[in-house]
């Protein structure tokens, strides 16, 4: 019978000894994964913070640029599709603004081929010249032309020389004056189809 007994707990010891063991294991590899979590959320945190000054950064630079170009695009729709401001073709180059004695900054374009007047909207050197063309389409031509015809299927000229005003691909960066349009002068819309 004893040595029933001491058979006994002797497996108990080392059943014991078995759990100690396991115990003693589990309590590292559950120091060693939050180890490794910890690392994990330090670089999680670093990337936020990193994410949060781009945006910041991207907020200053870029906002302002795109309120002013939400606004040229505004004006310029609302003054076509509304018809709120033509002019007849004409319109002197001369033309001031009431009582100021400064001369209008305008972009004229001339809409007779698509049976419009002399339309204007205020003429800023910072648009660039593909924001011009997109506009133009948006405003006027959305209904007639399919997109990205520019060069294809209409085009704008200076009326004073008939060149075509070149469009280098979507990607054209060019403001108003690197195109060669100057305020005050009238750019011909001309349907090519």
């Amino acid at each position: 019978m004893e040595e029933l007994i001491s058979t006994l707990d002797i497996v108990s010891l080392v059943a014991s000894i078995a759990s100690l063991i396991l115990a003693v294991v589990a309590m590292f590899l559950a120091f060693h994964q939050k180890s490794e979590a910890d690392k994990v959320n330090q670089n999680t945190l670093n990337l936020l913070i990193d994410i949060r000054s781009d945006a910041k950064l991207i907020s200053q630079i870029a906002l302002p640029e795109l309120k002013e170009n939400s606004e040229f695009m505004r004006n310029f729709a609302l003054r076509n599709i509304e018809r709120l401001h033509t002019v007849t073709p004409s319109v002197s180059h001369d033309d001031t603004t009431e009582g100021s004695g400064a001369s209008k900054q305008e972009l004229l374009i001339d809409l007779t081929d698509i049976g419009e007047k002399i339309s204007s909207m205020p003429f800023n050197d910072k648009y660039k010249f593909v924001e011009l063309i997109h506009m133009i389409y948006v405003s006027i031509l959305s209904d007639t032309l399919p997109p990205e015809t520019y060069g294809k299927k209409w085009t704008l000229t200076k009326s004073n020389t008939k060149e075509v005003l070149q469009l280098k691909g979507e990607l054209d960066n060019r403001t108003l004056s690197e195109v060669g349009i100057s305020p005050n002068e009238i750019y011909k819309l001309v349907l090519l189809t």
